[in-house]
């Protein structure tokens, strides 16, 4: 998805010049890698204390990806 966007960002926005979506778009996804990593090592490590961490960390990716998909949309 990323490199995707890239390529079609530079294509689109030559000068420079991105709209605040793309920039939108580029840090969720860019965070969401983090987020995705840490919750996968949380899962391996399968601890009681450490699990309940996950969800939390999920929804805030769910909401980020919302506030993405919002301002992708061109309707916020």
């Amino acid at each position: 998805m990323r490199v995707a966007a890239q390529w079609i960002d530079s294509k689109e926005f030559t000068s420079g010049d991105e709209p605040g979506w793309v920039g939108v778009g580029f840090a969720v996804s860019d965070a969401g890698v983090i987020v995705l990593l840490i919750v996968g090592i949380l899962l391996a490590v399968r601890r009681q204390r450490v699990l309940l961490a996950v969800p939390i960390l999920t929804a805030i990716y769910v909401v980020a990806l919302g506030v993405a998909w919002v301002a992708m949309s061109g309707k916020p």
